[in-house]
């Protein structure tokens, strides 16, 4: 996917979010660039997702916010490779929290240090996993490292390999499904749909917009293994 391709599909999936009635803050619209903090952190030795989390969230690193500040994010390179990732809030059920506290800061009632020592001192309680999608031909290595693959967790070397090239639209839809079933459920009810939801019948048709990727990049031997597609 070239960058013109993410942009529109991050507008694309930020409109499915508002359908759920689940977005707080849309802003950036264009696929995010290297945040060289952000960057440093995420690479650095044995680091907390908590504390990349409030990096994020700190500098804003994001394309867009959910209701409970949970973030995704979008990148693409020049040469095609692209990158999303969702970020669940580690913190709980503490956002109701951190909402008074965001206004706070807005109203100029705290400052943003005091902000991020509020966060801070919240009870990280990881309920979702983040996941992290990627596709990169430069990294792939046949059964080793998988061209397309999702990071499930924090563990960096989990790849479950997937046989066609998300789409933004794709990404979102698929995390919002399996971590905002009533919203899912809920808005997307349909007794015309073949699915009984709108929404599935949506997502499947995403999904056959998602390019097979061809046997350059994800062999045969591959295709015997277990893998999404």
């Amino acid at each position: 996917m070239n960058k013109t391709e993410v942009t529109k599909g991050i507008h694309k999936s930020w409109s499915f979010v508002e359908e759920l009635c689940i977005g707080m803050t849309f802003s950036n619209p264009s696929p995010m660039k290297v945040e060289e903090e952000y960057r440093n952190l995420v690479l650095s030795e044995n680091p907390k997702y908590e504390d990349i989390y409030l990096c994020g969230i700190r500098l804003s690193h994001y394309n867009f916010m959910l209701y409970d500040y949970s973030f995704f994010q979008f990148s693409c390179s020049d040469d095609y490779e692209v990158a999303y990732s969702y970020s669940p809030n580690p913190f709980g059920d503490s956002f109701e929290r951190m909402e008074e506290w965001r206004q706070l800061l807005e109203q100029g009632i705290i400052l943003e240090p005091e902000f991020d020592q509020l966060m801070e001192s919240s009870q990280v309680s990881i309920n979702q996993p983040p996941i992290r999608y990627e596709n990169s031909r430069s990294q792939y290595r046949g059964l080793e490292h998988p061209c397309s693959h999702l990071h499930i967790g924090f563990h960096r070397e989990n790849r479950w390999a997937i046989s066609r090239v998300l789409t933004p639209e794709a990404f979102t839809m698929f995390i919002l499904k399996q971590y905002y079933p009533t919203e899912w459920s809920g808005f997307g009810y349909s007794e015309e749909s073949e699915f009984g939801n709108n929404f599935e019948e949506r997502l499947s048709i995403e999904r056959r917009d998602c390019r097979i990727i061809g046997d350059d990049f994800f062999s045969d031997r591959e295709k015997e293994t277990f893998h999404f597609s």
